[in-house]
């Protein structure tokens, strides 16, 4: 039933595999975006199959009924890594009044395709995941919690991360930990933006009782971001000397060794890029710190590797849309820059992961970052708990 993360299928992907696991929450997850153009459903077909799909799993028991009130306690374990986050719902207030914080912009059309299944399909499965300042007393409570039994204890083998999760059925447990929460001043969207526009654009005008937000809140100190790498598809008309020397302007250019392992690479630091240059690896320092005063967008490394190279040396005024500009995720390492790359004038550029806090300090501004800034590392699944109208 739990379908694989989302983002990491394409749409085409997401197609065959949806047809290859009939039984896979991903076929209730169906979109017009999943489909090319010249063959895509009417979305009231999609809408209408979601539903079907979704009541089938109920009546054949897929799915075990749980009393409610009810909190989550959801840990994911990988390679070393561990992150536990409590799922609940949180109300849209939060959102709405700026307390659940936001650093991205969001889409109308994608908002618009978001509500609609909400307003037909009436299902959560996926929460939106939320990040919170750490605090020693609760994380001393979530491991007091973590010693009974779990519901659910599986490591899939497509990824090799392990999911668990526990039910806090306890009142006295439940009370303790929202008390816990209710000292927390903020909180912070990491992932969902589009899922949290669109059930409060819902909210705002549908009938009866209002629907919370489904979010898992994971303290700050135990994310994990990786990077999101950018491949270029041509060279802008530079020669490899003159490129070099462009650079040289902002950043000391120093070649890798060419036996070098590939992730030895990686940028080490802050203000460090590796750039991916005629199969030839190079290690660029920026060469002055950024004004103490510049605001905490502009300090971003990504918004630093736009603002020196990407749009005076190659043009790329418009990241998010240029075609020109492709977007490599961290968790396929820089063999994956590689192999997105080819053969050819591609350059590569390989930047350090944005920290938490500074996607925090750009969130507290007011601001949005750059496309493509995060790439937080593992991600919650659909299909391992379900909430029907």
């Amino acid at each position: 039933m739990v379908a694989p993360p989302y983002d990491s299928l394409s749409a085409a992907g997401r197609r065959r595999y949806a047809a290859e696991h009939p039984r896979n929450f991903l076929n209730a997850l169906r979109a017009h975006d999943d489909y090319p153009p010249d063959d895509r459903p009417e979305l009231s077909e999609l809408l209408a199959a979601n539903t079907e799909y979704l009541h089938a799993r109920v009546r054949e028991a897929a799915f075990v009924p749980h009393p409610a009130p009810c909190l989550l306690l959801y840990r994911l374990q990988e390679n070393g890594h561990t992150q536990t986050g409590v799922v609940a719902e949180m109300p849209l207030a939060e959102y709405d009044e700026g307390r659940l914080k936001r650093h991205e912009h969001t889409h109308r059309a994608k908002e618009e395709a978001l509500l609609q299944y909400a307003e037909v399909v009436g299902a959560r499965s996926s929460p939106v995941c939320v990040t919170y300042p750490g605090r020693a007393e609760i994380d001393a409570c979530i491991v007091d919690l973590e010693r009974a039994e779990p519901a659910i204890d599986h490591r899939f083998e497509d990824d090799g991360v392990r999911h668990t999760l526990w039910c806090v059925d306890d009142p006295d447990d439940q009370r303790r930990l929202i008390a816990l929460f209710d000292d927390v001043p903020c909180t912070y969207l990491t992932d969902g933006h589009h899922r949290s526009a669109a059930l409060a654009r819902y909210a705002a005008y549908a009938a009866g009782p209002q629907e919370d937000l489904l979010v898992a809140l994971f303290p700050h100190h135990q994310l994990r971001i990786l990077p999101y790498n950018r491949c270029v598809r041509d060279r802008n008309g530079y020669s490899t000397k003159t490129l070099l020397k462009a650079l040289g302007e902002s950043f000391a250019v120093t070649p890798l060794d060419d036996g070098l392992p590939v992730e030895q690479a990686a940028p080490r630091r802050r203000r460090e890029f590796a750039m991916l240059l005629h199969g030839h690896w190079y290690r660029l320092t920026l060469r002055e710190e950024p004004a103490a005063d510049v605001d905490p967008v502009h300090a971003l490394d990504v918004a630093i590797l736009q603002q020196r190279v990407l749009g005076p040396l190659f043009g790329i005024e418009d990241p998010r849309h240029d075609p020109r500009l492709s977007y490599i995720p961290g968790n396929r390492g820089l063999d994956g820059l590689l192999a997105a790359c080819g053969e050819g004038d591609r350059i590569a550029f390989a930047v350090h992961p944005t920290s938490v806090e500074e996607v925090m300090a750009v969130a507290d501004a007011g601001e949005v970052m750059p496309p493509k800034s995060t790439w937080f590392d593992p991600k919650v699944r659909s299909g391992f708990l379900l909430l029907l109208r």
